[in-house]
Formats: C-alpha cells, structure tokens, sequence
C-alpha cells in the first residue's frame, strides 16, 4: 500500500495502517510535515461542537501523551454573545441549571400521562425508573447535584446532540422526540401544551432566533 504525502494526514495513516500490520509505503517530494501541516498551529484543544472532532482531538492527545511528543497545557475559551455561550455549554452545564430542569421534567411527566392513558409502558433506562425520573431531573440544585449527578456519572464533555444541530444549522430531531408525545396526544384526543411548545421553541431556533437563558426558557414553556 502507497500513501502519498507526508503531512500529518499521510503520516497518521501510515503510522495506523503499519500497527494494523499492513505493508505501507510513504511517498513525500520534502521532508515530513514540511508543507501546510508545518504552517498549521496545531492545536488539539478539548473543546469543538461536533462529538466527532472531539473523539478525534481526544484519541489525538492520548496518542501524541503515548508517544512522547506533546506536553498539554491549559487554555481559556470565552464567549461574547449568546451564540457563543451556547456553543460552549456542555450536557453538565445544561443540567445545573434548575429551570431548564424544570422544563425537562414538565416535558417528562406530560410524556407519562399520555403514556399511561395509552397503555404504553415505558423502558427503563439505567437503575431510575421512569416514573422517577421527573422528580429526580426536577429536585432543587442541592439535591440534584450532590445525589443524583454524583451517581449517574455523565461524561465532563458530553454534548445535547439538539443543541449541536442548532450550533451546526441542522435541522433538529424534535419531531422524533416531544413531537411525537404530540402527536400521540393527538391521537389520543388529548392535549400536550408543554411538549407542544418545545416543539414551536426549537422550530423558531433552527429559523435562526437567538438562544434563551434558562429562566426565559421555563418562562415560555411554563408560563412561571
């Protein structure tokens, strides 16, 4: 096997394709990495939008540490707008907000009803049960904090794939969500105002409508 070019992308390669135990030959007109990789910053921060680019940045690192030629250092990412802020807000960041909690576990004990009044019995995901779970998402920061996120142990850099799509202009998976608690609502004659609002919120931030903080956001679901 031939790559051609010895940037970071071809050595990588290489180096990949010779661990898995294939015969590659490397192909470069100069010296390794001495085109655009050599003018390239380089950095391999902890932080990008895409969970991808982060799985990348992440195995790079360990690599790079495993290889002995990269030392970390730290770095400080600021925002300066609203936009900003909600690229940098991680899953954890999201969940320490009490009033975003309190949205979530409206959505959720809704979604139960009608649930219920289908005959639909939900899975249970993890060791909560369902029927649990609003209490849990909606308990004051003391509780929720030092109890229940100490135990279910997420991830520091876990993302909200929604707020990704957004970040990225995507069209969301709403519909697949409280879309369809909306229109089991439907079917079932019934009525489901909080899941239903969701659905016109997020529908107004994929036209492109600035984010709202957490308590304009309980606010325009709740009504409180």
């Amino acid at each position: 096997m031939v790559v051609i070019g010895g940037g970071i992308a071809g050595v990588s390669c290489v180096y990949h394709l010779a661990k898995a135990g294939l015969d590659v030959t490397l192909l470069e007109k100069g010296e390794l990495t001495s085109g655009s990789t050599h003018h390239a910053a380089g950095l391999v921060t902890q932080f990008n939008p895409s969970p991808t680019m982060m799985r990348f940045r992440r195995y790079s690192v360990e690599l790079y540490r495993e290889l002995g030629v990269f030392d970390t250092f730290g770095s400080l990412r600021m925002a300066s707008s609203e936009e900003s802020l909600a690229e940098l807000r991680t899953l954890l960041d999201e969940l320490s907000q009490r009033d975003y909690r309190r949205v979530v576990a409206a959505s959720q004990r809704e979604g139960l009803r009608l649930l219920k009044r289908a005959g639909i019995e939900p899975a249970k995901i993890g060791g909560v049960a369902p029927s649990l779970l609003p209490f849990i998402i909606g308990s004051p920061d003391l509780l929720f904090r030092n109890v229940f996120l100490a135990k279910w142990k997420i991830d520091a850099k876990a993302r909200s794939s929604m707020n990704d799509d957004l970040i990225a202009g995507r069209r969301t998976e709403v519909d697949y969500l409280n879309g369809e608690l909306v229109a089991l609502a439907e079917r079932l004659g019934m009525d489901a105002p909080i899941n239903r609002r969701i659905v016109e919120l997020v529908r107004l931030a994929e036209r492109g409508v600035d984010p709202w903080g957490p308590g304009t956001l309980r606010r325009k679901v709740l009504g409180r």
